[in-house]
């Protein structure tokens, strides 16, 4: 219950300043120049303030579109993730996502299969919406431990059961943002795919293919390297160019 609790504690109660407005209108006008690239340095200043989920998923999807249109699709896509995971039931910011994920010749991320249903379930919330399920989860919770410890019977019985075998539930979400945020993944952008090396130096042996759209965990850096981390703890060094990193 302590573990539990101490996961919901930073998920409350968090406040941050918003971007500064004139910087933002004049970023937008110079998009609307075609002034592409002044208009990514300034929604990338802004990114670099604090502010809020909504209004940095908003930044995150302003620079993916400029990328988009500027031709670099791959990075389109991991301008779109990231937006998406500040917020992630934005029906749009999921359609933009899918349309450069196709452009780029990457997989659609939902294959219509249960389990790909289930892991959008579990990560559609914001940090701080998992962790108001998950409290409502152990208020229920306690609430029938309270009620059939002072009035027993089997009814209240069963429904203490049924809270307990609800719990994953209600703390799954949480506990999937709280994974998902104790790493530092990163998304290969390069076209293609990139060959991952032993060591930072190009002319280091070849390790392995990572296809661009894959996304692994950041361990290191080196000048002009990253080494990443698969699923299975296999490490790989890559030009860091050739990685974007996801969380904003």
């Amino acid at each position: 219950m302590l573990m539990i609790l101490l996961l919901l504690l930073p998920v409350f109660g968090s406040t941050e300043a918003s971007p500064q407005g004139p910087e933002l209108d004049l970023a937008s006008s110079l998009y609307r120049q075609g002034d592409l690239a002044s208009a990514q340095t300034l929604w990338l200043e802004a990114l670099e303030e604090p502010a809020p989920a909504q209004e940095r998923s908003r930044l995150c999807a302003n620079l993916g579109t400029a990328a988009y249109r500027d031709g670099r699709t791959e990075e389109s896509v991991a301008w779109f993730s990231a937006a998406l995971a500040l917020n992630p039931r934005n029906p749009d910011l999921l359609h933009d996502l899918e349309l450069t994920r196709a452009q780029a010749g990457m997989p659609g991320l939902d294959s219509g299969s249960l389990l790909d249903a289930f892991g959008f379930m579990l990560t559609e919330w914001t940090r701080a919406e998992a962790g108001w399920i998950g409290l409502a989860g152990l208020a229920l919770l306690s609430l029938c431990a309270v009620l059939e410890a002072l009035r027993g019977g089997r009814r209240l019985a069963q429904l203490l059961a049924l809270a307990i075998l609800l719990q994953p539930v209600f703390l799954g979400p949480l506990m999937v943002r709280s994974w998902n945020s104790s790493g530092d993944p990163y998304m290969v952008i390069e076209t293609g795919g990139i060959l991952a090396r032993a060591e930072p130096r190009p002319d280091s042996s070849r390790q392995a293919h990572l296809a661009v759209g894959s996304v692994y965990d950041r361990m290191d850096s080196w000048p002009g390297w990253v080494l990443l981390r698969g699923a299975g703890g296999e490490r790989h060094w890559v030009p860091d160019d050739s990685t974007f990193r996801l969380t904003r």
